[in-house]
C-alpha cells in the first residue's frame, strides 16, 4: 500500500481543483478497499480494532468500533487542505492527530 500511495503517477491521477484539498482521495478509497476489502466490517475483524476521527461540525473526537472498515480506516486518514475529508453518515470526520 505504501509504495502504490508513495507513487507520482498516482499521485498525479488523484490530482482535482485545489478549493477544499489537492488530492480527491478516490484512488486512496480503492488502495484502502484493496488492503482490507470492500465489505469487511470493523465488528468481524480477529483483534479488537477501533478507528478514532473528529467530526468537523462539532469538533468532537468519534470512535468508530462497528461498520464497513474502509470506510473508518479513510475517515481517520483524511487530512485537511491534502486529502479531502470522507464523509460518513451526516458527519464529517478528520484525523486532527
Amino acid at each position: 500500500m505504501a509504495d502504490k500511495m508513495s507513487d507520482k503517477r498516482e499521485k498525479l491521477l488523484d490530482l482535482t481543483l485545489p478549493i477544499v484539498s489537492y488530492f480527491n482521495g478516490d484512488r486512496f478509497n480503492k488502495c484502502i478497499m484493496d488492503c482490507v476489502g470492500a465489505t469487511t466490517n470493523i465488528n468481524s475483524l480477529i483483534i479488537n480494532f477501533f478507528c478514532v476521527s473528529t467530526d468537523l461540525r462539532t469538533a468532537q473526537k468519534v470512535i468508530h468500533t462497528k461498520g464497513l472498515c474502509w470506510k473508518y480506516l479513510r475517515a481517520s486518514m483524511s487530512l485537511h487542505g491534502y486529502l479531502v475529508s470522507h464523509c460518513v453518515h451526516v458527519m464529517a470526520p478528520l484525523d486532527m492527530i
